[in-house]
């Protein structure tokens, strides 16, 4: 996993002008890792989830997910441990077979689990959807920032109020932590 590709937030915005419909906050000139620590102490540290699930390139915000979805408790049933493990083995080879079991668990899964979205961001990480035995229309550039947020987000719903705020800041961390780690080859 390699440092952000980008040196100010409001590059995040321009690569992606749709994260706007996902995040109340403005963007700003400040560095990435700056604007994220402002973002997780604001009153809407949520936008700091979406802006991470942007800012990390794709195979880090999959990865990111996956390892938020653990330290959220995650799996808790058969489906959560085959998504988790569906959206896990993309990040570690992610040849286009996986991402295409990835994605068709994706968008034929329970989309009421978190780990159901973990895979469909890995399943959004390139090349086509799938209709049937047709390729479809190119995968959003954002497809994959948008589904590791939701998976993110919607495990965070599932924790108690009185808890959410600390697996907030450590899902956080977690995504600070990939951005700091030396490239891996």
């Amino acid at each position: 996993m390699a440092a952000s590709r980008f040196t100010t937030a409001s590059q995040v915005y321009d690569a992606f002008p749709g994260i706007t419909r996902d995040i109340t906050a403005l963007p700003t000139e400040d560095e990435p890792l700056a604007f994220l620590a402002k973002l997780a102490s604001s009153a809407s540290p949520e936008d700091a989830i979406t802006f991470c699930a942007y800012l990390l390139d794709k195979r880090q915000a999959v990865w990111w997910a996956v390892r938020c979805l653990k330290e959220l408790g995650l799996p808790r049933s058969r489906d959560e441990e085959i998504a988790l493990k569906v959206a896990e083995a993309w990040v570690r080879d992610p040849e286009e077979h996986r991402r295409l079991t990835a994605l068709q668990l994706g968008l034929s899964g329970d989309h009421n689990l978190a780990p159901v979205w973990a895979a469909f961001a890995a399943g959004s990480a390139g090349g086509t959807l799938v209709v049937g035995d047709m390729p479809g229309p190119p995968v959003p550039s954002h497809g994959t920032a948008r589904c590791a947020r939701v998976a993110v987000l919607a495990a965070l719903a599932g924790i108690a109020a009185r808890d959410r705020s600390r697996n907030l800041a450590a899902c956080v961390e977690i995504g600070r932590s990939l951005l700091k780690e030396p490239a891996k080859t």
